[in-house]
């Protein structure tokens, strides 16, 4: 089945025809969302993490004061963006230059390993996917990822056409960089290690190959391993998230996508930090970054263990999320963008990732069968669904593997070209073709936990519209998205609090404390709304009540320095400095034995502020 051909002077124009459509297709949608989508013009959640990060490696900043807990490649990406000038349009034009670049190494390294036929497939495929088409245009990794697998695919094919041991190294180079974009690869790394090793004889040089490969991938990773030492004295590769990440996963109440953890924030900034509280709270006092991820790898590992049957059953959905999922999204939702008006260019790309992964992974297991072959293939198409399954689904987490899903779909159709010669191959993956999106398309139209359709997913994207609105100073904007998102999802906790935020900006405080209330009934982990109900209550004159707040919070978080500091200033509005001097101090104290020594200066300096503009106010 390898054809180890070229593409020849007519594919390589039916390459560039591919590739000048889908440049075409990539102005088009963003032009249209940068002219009227919200949610391109304003990064939200993790998108802002990276961006505000970005902006501060511009600046020089380019050490962080905690081991990075994403994937740092994609901060400096953006960093040197930003450094260059230029701003959110530029990075989305870099992003669809990468896309094409990505088609472009897609088809043309397809053609070498099968046929030329086969890699104009998996360019086109590739090129219609609605994600594919889409990520460009947003601040996450998926883009940066796709590239880099697309690039270690190209160096691990030409390694094995060339006899040059120099080839190996680079591949290692690409994989390793391709890690340090999307962490999980470093299991990739691993298993194609162990498979050049393993490939073909003689061993030993196999083993040289193997050892170049690994010292390409440390060269790669090095940086950002040392750069973790050094801030937290720990041994931590890439990043040290992976604990929570699995509890979120795996424990009461997931149904195999994101599932919020008890006192743990969903604001990435924030998130790490609970953890790590968390962690010395329920172990030692002095554990770090390492042992806070292997506490929450336990926690995930004992619900498992604990309830056998329903781990059974949540691998299977996470399996069924993989291969089904065109919908949801953990931050973006393109097609829900589209269903509401404000991603109208994404018909130009209208490939669910499903209507390719069923057969693509039929052909991904055919390449496990003949490893020695097709090793590379299967193994960056397969690792992301382990991780998937082993963690839970995102179409983030899904999206590395969608460069060799659009090359398996690609053998998938060759192979029914050939129908004649492969009659068995053939009718399995037509049933699988035609069969799996069918089935698809059931599973997740019906209600249950995996319900995934354009209106069960309406409401994060209109609490996202109404949290941009809020932030633009737009509170009517703000309170009408807010107020249809809760007609669809009455219990989000997060969505009441954005409308009291935009009926508070609108200056209707009675109704703001109100939805305050809702979202603190809802998670009384949601310190935000405390902070902010507790102000209103004091501004109205009812000051114990406000206190009363403000007390909730320190006990809730007695660990977070965030809600000793709310307190203080509540304390001495009624008079009691002694003891906001005391909770000022126990915030600096905290702050401080989290490795936060800038924010407990940062305490230091507006309490004394504070302070200084009561003095002077004072008679």
């Amino acid at each position: 089945m390898i054809g180890r051909q070229r593409l020849g002077r007519r594919g390589a124009i039916a390459l560039g025809i591919i590739l000048l459509v889908c440049a075409a297709q990539q102005a088009a949608i963003l032009t249209d969302a940068w002219r009227q989508n919200p949610l391109a013009a304003d990064p939200i959640l993790d998108a802002r993490v990276y961006w505000d990060r970005a902006a501060e490696i511009a600046a020089g900043k380019l050490s962080e004061t905690t081991p990075y807990m994403g994937a740092p490649l994609y901060s400096y990406f953006l960093g040197a963006i930003r450094a260059l000038g230029g701003g959110l349009l530029a990075a989305y034009v870099v992003q669809a230059g990468l896309h094409l670049a990505t088609i472009a190494l897609l088809g043309v390294f397809a053609a070498r390993r099968f046929t030329p036929l086969a890699g104009l497939l998996a360019a086109c495929a590739y090129g219609l996917l609605t994600e594919a088409a889409f990520y460009p245009g947003r601040i996450v990794t998926c883009t940066l990822q796709a590239f880099l697998v697309c690039v270690t695919y190209a160096a691990i094919v030409r390694a094995q056409e060339r006899s040059s041991w120099a080839w190996w190294p680079a591949s290692g180079l690409a994989a390793g960089a391709a890690a340090a974009a999307n962490p999980p690869m470093l299991l990739a790394i691993v298993l194609l290690a162990a498979w050049i090793v393993l490939r073909k004889r003689p061993a030993m040089a196999s083993v040289r190959e193997a050892v170049g490969f690994g010292l390409g991938a440390a060269a790669a990773i090095a940086p950002f391993t040392i750069h973790n030492y050094r801030v937290a004295g720990e041994l931590i590769p890439i990043s040290a998230q992976a604990g929570v990440t699995f509890a979120q996963g795996n424990s009461p109440g997931a149904i195999g996508i994101y599932n919020v953890l008890p006192g743990v924030s969903r604001d990435r900034r924030e998130q790490n930090l609970d953890v790590l509280r968390i962690a010395r709270r329920e172990t030692t006092a002095d554990c770090g970054w390492n042992g806070a991820s292997r506490h929450f790898f336990n926690r995930g590992w004992a619900y498992l263990r604990e309830n056998p049957a329903d781990a059974m059953r949540l691998w299977g959905r996470k399996l069924m999320w993989f291969l089904s999922s065109g919908t949801y999204g953990d931050i973006y939702l393109p097609t829900v963008e589209r269903a509401e008006g404000v991603a109208r260019a994404l018909w130009l790309a209208p490939a669910p990732l499903p209507w390719i992964a069923w057969p693509a992974v039929v052909v991904a297991l055919w390449w496990l069968w003949r490893a020695r072959t097709f090793g590379p293939e299967a193994l960056l198409a397969l690792v992301p669904l382990v991780v998937v399954v082993l963690f839970f689904y995102s179409p983030r987490y899904r999206f590395p593997a969608a460069p060799m899903l659009a090359l398996g779909f690609a053998v998938a159709i060759t192979t029914l070209l050939q129908w004649r010669a492969r009659k068995v191959a053939a009718l399995l993956i037509g049933i699988v073709t035609l069969g799996g999106p069918l089935l698809a398309h059931v599973v997740t139209s019906l209600p249950g936990p995996l319900h995934d359709t354009v209106d069960s997913w309406r409401a994060p994207v209109l609490q996202k519209l109404a949290l941009l609105a809020n932030e633009k100073n737009n509170p009517r904007a703000a309170e009408a998205y807010a107020r249809r998102s809760l007609a669809l999802e009455p219990n989000d906790a997060l969505t009441h609090h954005i409308l009291a935020q935009s009926l508070e900006a609108a200056k209707d405080l009675d109704g703001a404390a109100l939805e305050y209330r809702a979202a603190i009934e809802r998670d009384k982990h949601l310190l935000a709304a405390r902070y902010r109900l507790g102000e209103i209550l004091m501004r109205r004159g009812r000051a114990d009540a406000g206190l009363a707040e403000f007390q909730n919070a320190v006990a809730i978080a007695p660990n977070d320095p965030e809600p000793h500091a709310r307190l203080a200033p509540a304390l001495g509005a009624l008079g009691r400095m002694a003891e906001a001097d005391e909770e000022v101090n126990k915030a600096i104290e905290l702050a401080q034995q989290q490795g936060q020594s800038a924010v407990a200066d940062g305490y230091r300096t507006w309490w004394a502020d504070l302070k200084s503009k009561a003095a002077r106010k004072s008679p």
